[in-house]
Protein backbone atom coordinates (compact mmCIF):
# COMPACT_ATOMS: atom_id res chain seq x y z
CA UNK A 1 0.00 0.00 0.00
CA UNK A 2 1.22 3.59 -1.08
CA UNK A 3 -0.09 6.25 0.04
CA UNK A 4 0.82 9.85 -0.59
CA UNK A 5 -0.09 13.52 0.36
CA UNK A 6 -2.25 15.40 -2.70
CA UNK A 7 -1.28 18.85 -0.86
CA UNK A 8 2.55 17.75 -1.01
CA UNK A 9 3.17 15.03 -2.87
CA UNK A 10 7.03 15.04 -2.00
CA UNK A 11 6.26 15.25 1.74
CA UNK A 12 5.67 11.95 2.31
CA UNK A 13 5.48 8.51 0.78
CA UNK A 14 4.73 5.39 2.99
CA UNK A 15 4.42 1.45 2.20
CA UNK A 16 2.32 -0.72 4.49
CA UNK A 17 3.13 -4.43 4.64
CA UNK A 18 -0.08 -6.20 7.23
CA UNK A 19 -0.07 -9.69 7.65
CA UNK A 20 -3.43 -10.68 9.44
CA UNK A 21 -4.28 -13.93 11.19
CA UNK A 22 -7.51 -15.01 13.11
CA UNK A 23 -7.74 -18.24 15.27
CA UNK A 24 -12.13 -18.83 16.71
CA UNK A 25 -14.13 -20.81 18.38
CA UNK A 26 -17.94 -20.75 17.96
CA UNK A 27 -20.74 -22.50 20.24
CA UNK A 28 -24.58 -21.86 19.83
CA UNK A 29 -27.55 -23.89 21.23
CA UNK A 30 -31.21 -23.30 20.59
CA UNK A 31 -33.77 -25.31 23.00
CA UNK A 32 -37.44 -25.73 21.65
CA UNK A 33 -41.01 -25.54 23.45
CA UNK A 34 -43.54 -26.89 22.10
CA UNK A 35 -42.29 -26.80 18.90
CA UNK A 36 -43.34 -23.21 18.60
CA UNK A 37 -40.73 -21.40 21.02
CA UNK A 38 -37.15 -21.20 20.52
CA UNK A 39 -34.50 -20.09 22.94
CA UNK A 40 -31.27 -19.53 20.88
CA UNK A 41 -28.05 -18.71 22.74
CA UNK A 42 -24.32 -18.46 21.23
CA UNK A 43 -20.65 -16.55 21.54
CA UNK A 44 -18.22 -16.34 19.50
CA UNK A 45 -14.05 -15.87 21.04
CA UNK A 46 -11.34 -14.90 18.90
CA UNK A 47 -8.00 -13.88 18.39
CA UNK A 48 -7.20 -11.52 16.19
CA UNK A 49 -3.51 -10.21 15.17
CA UNK A 50 -2.38 -7.54 12.80
CA UNK A 51 1.70 -7.51 12.11
CA UNK A 52 2.51 -4.44 10.17
CA UNK A 53 5.74 -2.80 8.80
CA UNK A 54 5.95 0.51 8.20
CA UNK A 55 8.44 2.38 5.95
CA UNK A 56 8.28 6.31 5.03
CA UNK A 57 10.84 8.78 3.11
CA UNK A 58 10.10 12.01 2.23
CA UNK A 59 10.54 15.69 4.47
CA UNK A 60 7.81 14.47 6.53
CA UNK A 61 9.08 10.92 6.90
CA UNK A 62 9.26 9.07 10.34
CA UNK A 63 11.58 6.47 11.67
CA UNK A 64 9.89 2.53 10.17
CA UNK A 65 7.53 1.14 12.18
CA UNK A 66 7.12 -2.90 13.10
CA UNK A 67 3.74 -3.36 15.22
CA UNK A 68 1.42 -5.76 16.34
CA UNK A 69 -1.88 -5.22 17.01
CA UNK A 70 -3.86 -8.03 18.68
CA UNK A 71 -7.54 -8.13 19.87
CA UNK A 72 -9.41 -10.83 21.94
CA UNK A 73 -12.74 -10.01 21.27
CA UNK A 74 -15.95 -12.05 22.53
CA UNK A 75 -19.06 -11.45 20.48
CA UNK A 76 -22.44 -13.42 22.26
CA UNK A 77 -25.76 -13.60 20.67
CA UNK A 78 -29.23 -14.53 22.03
CA UNK A 79 -32.61 -14.49 20.45
CA UNK A 80 -36.14 -15.68 20.73
CA UNK A 81 -38.51 -16.94 17.94
CA UNK A 82 -42.12 -17.78 18.53
CA UNK A 83 -43.99 -19.31 15.53
CA UNK A 84 -47.60 -17.96 15.97
CA UNK A 85 -48.87 -20.01 13.13
CA UNK A 86 -47.20 -22.12 10.08
CA UNK A 87 -47.34 -18.30 8.56
CA UNK A 88 -46.46 -15.87 11.38
CA UNK A 89 -43.49 -15.80 13.03
CA UNK A 90 -41.90 -13.22 16.12
CA UNK A 91 -38.33 -12.86 16.89
CA UNK A 92 -36.59 -10.94 19.43
CA UNK A 93 -32.61 -10.73 19.66
CA UNK A 94 -29.17 -9.51 20.44
CA UNK A 95 -25.94 -9.73 19.19
CA UNK A 96 -22.91 -7.83 19.47
CA UNK A 97 -20.38 -7.16 16.51
CA UNK A 98 -16.73 -6.39 16.20
CA UNK A 99 -14.49 -4.78 13.53
CA UNK A 100 -10.49 -5.57 13.94
CA UNK A 101 -7.61 -2.52 14.30
CA UNK A 102 -4.72 -2.12 11.72
CA UNK A 103 -2.13 -0.10 11.05
CA UNK A 104 -2.39 3.70 10.17
CA UNK A 105 -0.04 5.59 7.69
CA UNK A 106 0.75 8.96 9.33
CA UNK A 107 3.33 11.69 9.00
CA UNK A 108 6.51 12.24 11.43
CA UNK A 109 7.12 11.10 14.84
CA UNK A 110 3.22 10.27 16.19
CA UNK A 111 3.50 6.93 17.64
CA UNK A 112 0.15 6.99 19.25
CA UNK A 113 -1.12 6.76 15.53
CA UNK A 114 0.71 4.03 14.70
CA UNK A 115 -2.61 1.72 14.90
CA UNK A 116 -5.89 2.07 15.40
CA UNK A 117 -8.53 -0.07 17.64
CA UNK A 118 -11.78 -2.14 16.84
CA UNK A 119 -14.76 -0.85 17.48
CA UNK A 120 -17.85 -2.77 18.17
CA UNK A 121 -21.73 -2.49 18.60
CA UNK A 122 -25.06 -3.88 20.47
CA UNK A 123 -27.86 -4.93 17.94
CA UNK A 124 -31.04 -5.40 19.55
CA UNK A 125 -33.70 -6.14 16.90
CA UNK A 126 -37.16 -7.13 17.07
CA UNK A 127 -39.36 -8.31 14.42
CA UNK A 128 -42.01 -10.58 12.40
CA UNK A 129 -42.23 -12.62 9.10
CA UNK A 130 -45.60 -13.24 7.73
CA UNK A 131 -46.07 -15.48 4.53
CA UNK A 132 -49.48 -14.71 2.84
CA UNK A 133 -51.37 -16.24 -0.67
CA UNK A 134 -49.65 -19.59 -0.14
CA UNK A 135 -46.34 -18.04 0.21
CA UNK A 136 -46.06 -16.05 -2.93
CA UNK A 137 -46.18 -12.95 -0.81
CA UNK A 138 -43.78 -12.40 2.41
CA UNK A 139 -43.78 -9.16 4.32
CA UNK A 140 -40.43 -9.00 6.56
CA UNK A 141 -40.61 -6.19 9.50
CA UNK A 142 -38.06 -5.15 12.31
CA UNK A 143 -37.00 -2.54 14.56
CA UNK A 144 -33.48 -2.37 15.60
CA UNK A 145 -31.52 -0.38 17.74
CA UNK A 146 -27.63 -0.38 17.49
CA UNK A 147 -25.43 1.33 19.98
CA UNK A 148 -21.61 1.74 18.17
CA UNK A 149 -19.01 1.94 20.78
CA UNK A 150 -15.12 3.57 19.84
CA UNK A 151 -15.89 4.25 16.49
CA UNK A 152 -13.30 3.85 13.89
CA UNK A 153 -13.31 7.31 12.24
CA UNK A 154 -11.29 8.94 9.76
CA UNK A 155 -9.25 11.87 10.69
CA UNK A 156 -6.38 14.27 9.50
CA UNK A 157 -3.33 15.13 11.17
CA UNK A 158 -1.64 18.55 11.79
CA UNK A 159 -0.04 18.38 8.40
CA UNK A 160 -2.68 17.22 6.58
CA UNK A 161 -2.08 13.35 6.27
CA UNK A 162 -4.96 10.96 6.90
CA UNK A 163 -5.09 8.51 9.39
CA UNK A 164 -8.03 6.38 11.30
CA UNK A 165 -8.87 6.94 15.04
CA UNK A 166 -11.22 5.86 17.40
CA UNK A 167 -13.91 7.73 19.53
CA UNK A 168 -16.70 8.52 20.57
CA UNK A 169 -19.96 6.57 20.41
CA UNK A 170 -23.65 6.62 18.16
CA UNK A 171 -26.86 5.44 18.17
CA UNK A 172 -28.31 4.52 15.06
CA UNK A 173 -32.74 3.34 15.17
CA UNK A 174 -35.34 2.94 13.10
CA UNK A 175 -37.65 0.34 11.37
CA UNK A 176 -37.31 -1.64 7.98
CA UNK A 177 -39.75 -3.42 5.57
CA UNK A 178 -39.14 -5.77 3.23
CA UNK A 179 -41.70 -6.85 0.84
CA UNK A 180 -41.59 -9.90 -1.94
CA UNK A 181 -44.39 -10.94 -4.03
CA UNK A 182 -43.99 -13.58 -6.56
CA UNK A 183 -47.26 -13.53 -8.93
CA UNK A 184 -46.33 -16.49 -11.28
CA UNK A 185 -43.17 -18.82 -10.73
CA UNK A 186 -41.11 -17.19 -13.45
CA UNK A 187 -41.26 -13.52 -11.53
CA UNK A 188 -40.45 -12.20 -8.61
CA UNK A 189 -41.43 -8.30 -7.32
CA UNK A 190 -39.62 -6.55 -4.51
CA UNK A 191 -39.00 -3.74 -2.30
CA UNK A 192 -37.71 -2.65 0.67
CA UNK A 193 -37.92 0.48 2.70
CA UNK A 194 -35.93 1.97 5.67
CA UNK A 195 -36.74 4.67 8.36
CA UNK A 196 -33.85 5.39 10.10
CA UNK A 197 -32.40 7.66 12.13
CA UNK A 198 -28.58 8.07 13.65
CA UNK A 199 -26.49 10.33 15.78
CA UNK A 200 -23.46 10.72 18.08
CA UNK A 201 -24.55 10.35 21.46
CA UNK A 202 -20.86 10.76 23.05
CA UNK A 203 -18.83 13.30 21.15
CA UNK A 204 -14.79 12.90 21.03
CA UNK A 205 -12.29 14.77 19.93
CA UNK A 206 -9.35 13.73 18.42
CA UNK A 207 -6.76 15.17 17.24
CA UNK A 208 -8.24 18.62 16.35
CA UNK A 209 -10.87 16.75 14.98
CA UNK A 210 -14.68 16.54 16.55
CA UNK A 211 -17.47 14.77 15.97
CA UNK A 212 -21.01 16.05 15.21
CA UNK A 213 -24.32 15.50 16.61
CA UNK A 214 -25.63 14.18 13.17
CA UNK A 215 -24.75 10.34 11.86
CA UNK A 216 -24.19 9.95 8.01
CA UNK A 217 -27.15 7.71 7.62
CA UNK A 218 -30.16 9.27 5.76
CA UNK A 219 -33.31 9.10 7.12
CA UNK A 220 -35.56 7.35 4.24
CA UNK A 221 -33.78 4.69 2.36
CA UNK A 222 -36.56 3.09 -0.38
CA UNK A 223 -35.22 0.44 -2.30
CA UNK A 224 -37.43 -2.15 -5.27
CA UNK A 225 -36.01 -4.78 -7.50
CA UNK A 226 -37.72 -7.48 -9.85
CA UNK A 227 -36.26 -10.76 -11.42
CA UNK A 228 -37.34 -13.44 -13.27
CA UNK A 229 -36.79 -17.29 -14.33
CA UNK A 230 -35.77 -16.66 -17.81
Amino acid sequence: VTTDSPAAPLALAAYVTAVQWQAAVYGSGTYTVADRLDFTAGVRVSKDVVHFDTLESGLLAGAPTIGNETDKPVTPRAAITFRQTTDLTWYLQAAKGYRVGGPNVTAGNEAALTSYRPDSLWNYELGSKVRLLDGRLNLNTSLYDIEWSNMQVGLVTAQGFNYIGNGGKARIYGLEEELTFKPVAWLELGGTLSVDHAATTTAASISRVSFGQQGPAPDLEPNAATSNGV
